[in-house]
């Protein structure tokens, strides 16, 4: 079956405007306010700290985000970029909710970064707490 130009151009030009209409109506009946997710699944690092305060600064700013739902798994890290992840989610915290949800681990820093949370929900088999630090002995 051969098909002339001008079906091709009808059938385009009918593809393009269906297009249209359907991501104007996506945009139109999209529900608003949404809730932002962000995974953190790693151990906490300068550069993980640095890129995890960028998210949730964005999502800070962003007003269609109503609250946060925060997914963690990690086993700590560096405690300067622990506690600047907390602090970003404490200030976040006061404009959105956030709600933390643990993986399986969530130690040592990991604890510390849930802890900025409104809520927080894990399984009765994760292994969560440790906060501590570690160092060389004094010597006398």
């Amino acid at each position: 079956m051969k098909f002339n130009w001008w079906e091709y151009v009808i059938a385009g030009v009918f593809l393009a405007f269906c297009a249209v209409i359907g991501l104007g109506a996506a945009r139109l009946y999209s529900p608003e306010p949404v809730i932002g997710v962000i995974r953190f699944k790693d151990a906490i690092s300068i550069e993980s700290a640095d890129q995890f305060n960028e998210l949730i600064e964005a999502a800070r700013q962003d007003d269609r985000i109503a609250g946060i739902a925060l997914e963690l798994l990690s086993p700590g890290g560096l405690a300067t970029s622990s506690e600047s992840i907390f602090y970003g989610l404490l200030n976040l915290r006061e404009e959105k909710p956030v709600v933390v949800a643990i993986d399986s681990l969530a130690v040592s820093g990991g604890y510390y970064i849930a802890a900025a949370g409104n809520r927080i929900y894990m399984p009765s088999s994760a292994y969560v707490g440790n906060v501590g630090t570690r160092g060389p002995r004094p010597s006398d």
